[in-house]
């Protein structure tokens, strides 16, 4: 199986609504982010900060944020959007097989792959982080950590790519490993991180 953010992006936004409508949250009001009455504890994590919400509005700004982040860091991954960084590095590498691209170019647009792996992973965790942090917001955000988690591929898949799951549900790249992966066979790469 592929990495298809989509599906699970598309899941937990289903998942979120249920839980804004459980909570009677009104979800056609935007509301101020900085509210006073939203009072966080924080646990720092990789690069962020998951929080735990003082309430359940305060949880869905949160939340939504971080589904956000995860959004946009999983669209430069997807082969059916536009500027994905698997179209970029195609394109220089078709020009490298016709002496119209340097190996440095080449590096480049593999260190762009690198780079938004990274980056999708770094707010997959988040996003993981933050529901574990919120859990006492009710059985919804169980659901919404466990339909986030089994969007996840199996072992063998994500290895294949230079990734793994540690023991705490959160994603792990090694760098050097999904270097080699691309070296050796950029098409699964794609196929496998880009649904393509």
């Amino acid at each position: 199986s592929s990495l298809n953010s989509t599906s699970w992006k598309d899941n937990a936004e289903a998942e979120a609504d249920k839980l804004k409508e459980t909570l009677g949250i009104d979800t056609d009001k935007k509301t101020d982010s900085t509210s006073s009455s939203d009072k966080t504890s924080s646990t720092s994590t990789s690069n962020k900060t998951a929080t735990t919400a003082s309430n359940a509005s305060g949880f869905l700004r949160g939340y939504q944020t971080a589904l956000e982040s995860l959004e946009s860091s999983s669209q430069k991954l997807q082969m059916t959007e536009k500027n994905n960084v698997f179209s970029k590095l195609d394109e220089v590498m078709n020009k490298a097989a016709n002496g119209l691209a340097t190996d440095e170019d080449v590096k480049k647009a593999q260190d762009e792959v690198v780079s938004a792996v990274q980056d999708f992973v770094k707010d997959y965790n988040y996003a993981v982080d933050y529901l574990k942090q919120n859990v006492e917001h009710g059985s919804g955000v169980s659901n919404q950590l466990e339909a986030l988690q089994r969007g996840i591929p199996n072992e063998k898949t994500l290895a294949a790519v230079g990734m793994s799951v540690d023991k705490n549900g959160r994603l792990q790249v090694d760098e050097d490993k999904l270097r080699e992966a691309m070296e050796k066979d950029p098409e699964e790469v794609k196929w496998l991180i880009g649904g393509q």
